[in-house]
């Protein structure tokens, strides 16, 4: 069988089209593209063609030249399959087709053993019921880091306190016209320093401690759902 056998076919049915259908001249220029890349052994080139006009005008002469083409190149897969979608429409020359079919069929290799059995699904083990041991420790660790955290602020705040006082001195002094106190003075800034930083931490500690204790509930409250399943 060659090309030239659909050329006819082709030919007809793009003949009975409307003229000045812009479709039909579109499919039929590309139609003529593809003969002559096919008969100049360009079979990619013409099966482009072929596969462009039949998007244009799905006419059953295109597939047998797609599966020609195919053919050409050494595809047998798709060159079947573009044949059995040219048999689907039951042409004149059905009978040789299938003949041809069959021949390339046969010559198709065998399937190897993995892809005729291919293994069995990997199975995911099951997912691991959560442990109510672990929201119980991400609460204690919660408490702990919260409660020392309190227990910082609570220093600086005691600091701040004690700063105000020693401010307080210091002002009074100079009021009455008193000698400036250094040490007084160095020891403020320091406590004042030290204020700072010790409520900074301690927030921080008490916030980490709130969200660890949040954690540690809902790790909690998930464990004994699953237990109840």
């Amino acid at each position: 069988m060659r090309l030239v056998s659909a050329v006819v076919i082709l030919c007809s049915a793009l003949a009975v089209a409307q003229e000045g259908d812009l479709d039909t001249d579109a499919a039929r220029a590309l139609f003529k593209r593809g003969t002559v890349q096919y008969e100049a052994g360009d079979y990619r080139g013409a099966l482009g063609m072929f596969e462009q006009a039949k998007a244009i005008k799905p006419l059953p002469a295109f597939d047998y030249n797609i599966a020609k083409c195919h053919e050409q190149l050494g595809e047998l897969d798709a060159a079947v399959a573009a044949y059995d979608h040219y048999l689907a429409t039951e042409p004149a020359d059905a009978a040789d087709v299938r003949t041809h079919v069959a021949d390339l069929r046969a010559r198709l290799p065998a399937p190897s053993p993995e892809t005729a059995h291919p293994p069995p699904p990997t199975l995911l083990p099951p997912p691991r019921a959560p442990s109510p041991r672990r929201g119980r420790a991400l609460t204690l660790s919660g408490a702990v880091i919260g409660g020392a955290g309190l227990a910082l602020v609570g220093v600086g705040i005691g600091l701040g306190v004690d700063g105000d006082k020693q401010a307080d001195a210091l002002s009074a002094a100079d009021l009455a016209h008193r000698p400036f106190d250094g040490a007084a003075d160095h020891r403020l800034q320091n406590d004042r320093a030290a204020e700072i930083a010790l409520c900074t931490i301690g927030a921080a500690a008490v916030a980490s401690g709130v969200v660890l204790i949040v954690l540690g509930r809902r790790a909690h409250a998930r464990a004994y759902a699953w237990i109840g399943r």
